[in-house]
């Protein structure tokens, strides 16, 4: 902390402002995070979606026969496996398992359902209406209408079962085709009629068991694409809840993050803030204080950058002009010392003066009355004195003279 004070300003600014941008880049990083599970559980779902889509598409061509169904099945399916392929962890290989076998099964199906075929003409049910039609002409014709009606209930079973794939439609639609031939044998058409009509209804009973196998194989594929359906929704599902918890783990932990960030923002934002305007306000109200009469001034600087810099220079400024004060207040004295001394100097010799003034003239007065002795009696060597020297010189002179 104390190396950190003693950093210069810049280096401060510079300091706190790398911190800042460190801080922003881990709740830049927090939230990437966040954004990237987000979207783990849209495409999850958008993965069930796909799934689900393709299974009803599926269902629908089951049910209508219709081709278009398969296309629009097939696409959402590899809608489904774009979607694994960006995903990681253990449920990719899971789902793109699910994915293969449910194709296989899906495509075995729709094979089986062409084979059967996709409407009244085609695959196995067109074969085999084409040959009961064969085989009701037939009997139309031979006018045996109590064989006719044995026929029509044959198709009857024949229909149950396509409808209900049943086995007990199939037992009764061999049982009637086995009660139709033994009534053929025993009725009373002709020998060559009975071969032939026996022989059609055994075509028909090679196409129904024709379809009886297809159907089966397809039964098979539906009942596994049902098993597969339901594992793919259940492991769907946990993916599901494992991304949702994952992306609320993580928007719990970015929103911690960002609110320390925050809140670590404007501890920041204060401290740059404290570290600028302290010291300021420190040298603010010293000043102040100095204006204002306080010359005992003395900052203490808490660091060593430029306010550090500043204060000392303040303190030294105070000093210098404290110093400079006293150099002033101390040649004042001496100048009033030497003015007094002056005055006193000019009283002195304003009194010296006078005093001799009147005494040169109380002897010069003495001798212009007649008076030769007298003598001035000089108190300094000086200009006065060298003057009462001169009025004694002539004096003497004079007496000098009035004697001769």
């Amino acid at each position: 902390m104390q190396t950190f004070k003693n950093l210069s300003l810049k280096w401060k600014i510079i300091s706190l402002s790398s911190m800042l941008i460190l801080l922003t880049i881990v709740i830049a990083v927090f939230q990437k995070y966040e954004n990237s599970a987000t979207d783990s559980v849209q495409q999850a779902y958008q993965m069930k979606i796909d799934m689900v889509s393709a299974i009803n598409y599926g269902n629908s061509f089951f049910a209508t026969k219709n081709l278009v169904w398969v296309d629009s099945a097939k696409k959402n399916l590899a809608d489904y496996r774009e979607i694994i392929a960006n995903i990681s962890g253990s449920h990719q290989k899971t789902l793109s398992d699910y994915a293969d076998v449910f194709e296989k099964h899906f495509s075995s199906a729709v094979k089986q359902t062409k084979k059967m075929g996709l409407d009244q003409n085609s695959g196995d049910i067109g074969r085999l209406n084409r040959a009961a039609d064969n085989i009701e002409s037939f009997l139309m014709k031979t006018k045996k209408l109590n064989l006719l009606v044995e026929m029509l209930n044959t198709r009857k079973s024949e229909k149950n079962f396509m409808l209900t794939s049943e086995i007990r439609d199939s037992n009764m639609y061999k049982n009637e085709i086995y009660s139709l031939i033994n009534h053929i044998r025993s009725s009373n058409l002709s020998a060559q009629k009975k071969p032939k009509i026996i022989s059609l209804i055994n075509l028909y009973s090679e196409n129904f068991n024709d379809y009886v196998k297809v159907k089966k194989v397809q039964l098979v594929d539906t009942a596994k694409l049902k098993e597969v359906e339901k594992s793919i929704e259940v492991d769907v599902n946990k993916f599901i809840a494992e991304q949702s918890s994952l992306a609320s783990s993580w928007k719990v932990t970015s929103n911690i993050v960002l609110i320390l960030g925050i809140l670590f923002g404007i501890f920041l934002s204060l401290y740059l803030a404290k570290i600028i305007s302290a010291p300021i306000k420190k040298l603010t109200e010293a000043i102040n204080n100095y204006i204002k009469g306080n010359e005992e001034i003395n900052i203490e600087a808490d660091s060593k950058d430029e306010a550090g810099i500043l204060i000392n220079n303040f303190n030294r400024m105070i000093k210098k002009i404290k110093n400079a004060e006293a150099e002033l207040l101390s040649e004042k004295a001496s100048v009033e010392k030497k003015v007094e001394e002056a005055i006193e100097e000019a009283e002195k010799g304003k009194e010296y003066l006078g005093k001799n003034v009147d005494k040169l003239l109380s002897e010069m007065n003495k001798f212009a009355k007649g008076d030769l002795t007298v003598k001035v009696e000089k108190e300094r060597d000086d200009t006065i004195g060298k003057l009462f020297d001169g009025f004694n010189e002539v004096a003497k002179n004079i007496d000098r003279k009035s004697v001769v």
